[in-house]
C-alpha cells in the first residue's frame, strides 16, 4: 500500500511516515497543496492523508480540486480543525474520512484499512436507472455522454438511493449514510441536497422526474414510470450497510 500525505508541518509528517512505515505502507510526503494536487492527480497511491492547513491553498482547494478532476483515490483528513462545521465541510467536499490532531496511532491505521478495503471492494459498477447511468467507481453520473455535474456529497445522496431502487430511504439514514452518526448536523441539509439534485437531473434530462418523495417517511430514486410502485421502506439495517 502506498500513501500521499499531504502536511506542511515536518516534524509531523515525519513521525506519520514512520507510523505507516511499521504497518508496511510506503509514504510520499509533500508540504504544498498545489504539489500535493500533482501527486494526486497521477492516482498511483491507495489512500491520501490531507492536511487542511497548507502554506499555499487550504486542504479543502486541494480536495475540491482534485474531485472536480475525477481522482477517486480515498482521502484521510488528518486536521488541528475540531469543530463540526469543519468536519461537514470537508466530507462534503470528498473527504472519505476525517480524524482531529493529535490522533491516536492505532486509529490512524483502522481509519486507513477501512477506507482502503471499501475502496478495493468497490464493485466496478455502473447503475441504471432511466436516462441516468451511475458509475460507482468513478463517482460520476452521466446522462448519454455528458456528466452531471454534482458535488460529491450530492453524489454520495445519489449513490445511496440507487443502489436500492426504489426503496424509501428516510433523512435519518440518509444523515447516518453520509455523515456516520456524526452529531450537530441539521437535518435540513438532506432536503437541500435533494433539492439541487433534482434540479441538475432535471435540467441534464429535460424535465425527467426521478427522485420521488414519501411525505413523513423519506425519498426514493426511480424512473417516474415506476413511481405508482409502492416501494419497501429502508430500515436501520440496511442504512448501516450502506454506510459501512
Amino acid at each position: 500500500m502506498r500513501a500521499l500525505i499531504i502536511e506542511d508541518d515536518e516534524s509531523l509528517a515525519r513521525a506519520t511516515q514512520i507510523i505507516l512505515a511499521r504497518n508496511e505502507i510506503d509514504s510520499h510526503w509533500t508540504a504544498t497543496g498545489e504539489e500535493g494536487i500533482e501527486q494526486a492527480r497521477a492516482q498511483t497511491h491507495d489512500i491520501v492523508i490531507l492536511d487542511l492547513n497548507l502554506p499555499d491553498i487550504s486542504g479543502i482547494e486541494v480536495l475540491k480540486r482534485i474531485r472536480a478532476e475525477k481522482c477517486t483515490t480515498p482521502v484521510l483528513v488528518l486536521s488541528g480543525y475540531s469543530s463540526v462545521a469543519d468536519k461537514v465541510r470537508a466530507l462534503d467536499m470528498g473527504a472519505d474520512d476525517y480524524i482531529c490532531k493529535p490522533f491516536n496511532a492505532t486509529e490512524l491505521i483502522a481509519r486507513i484499512e477501512a477506507i482502503t478495503r471499501r475502496s478495493r471492494e468497490l464493485p466496478n459498477a455502473v447503475l441504471t436507472i432511466g436516462a441516468l447511468r451511475i458509475d460507482l467507481r468513478r463517482k460520476v453520473v452521466r446522462v448519454g455522454q455528458r456528466d452531471i455535474n454534482l458535488t460529491p456529497r450530492e453524489f454520495d445522496v445519489v449513490e445511496a438511493l440507487a443502489k436500492r431502487p426504489g426503496a424509501i430511504i428516510s433523512k435519518e439514514n440518509l444523515m447516518l449514510i453520509l455523515y456516520q452518526g456524526m452529531s450537530n448536523v441539521h437535518m435540513k441539509i438532506i432536503d437541500v441536497y435533494i433539492c439541487k439534485i433534482r434540479k441538475k437531473i432535471e435540467q441534464a434530462t429535460n424535465g425527467g422526474d426521478y427522485i420521488g418523495t414519501v411525505r413523513g417517511e423519506g425519498y426514493f430514486l426511480a424512473w417516474r414510470n415506476s413511481f405508482a410502485i409502492a416501494p419497501p421502506l429502508l430500515n436501520e439495517n440496511d442504512a448501516l450497510a450502506l454506510a459501512s
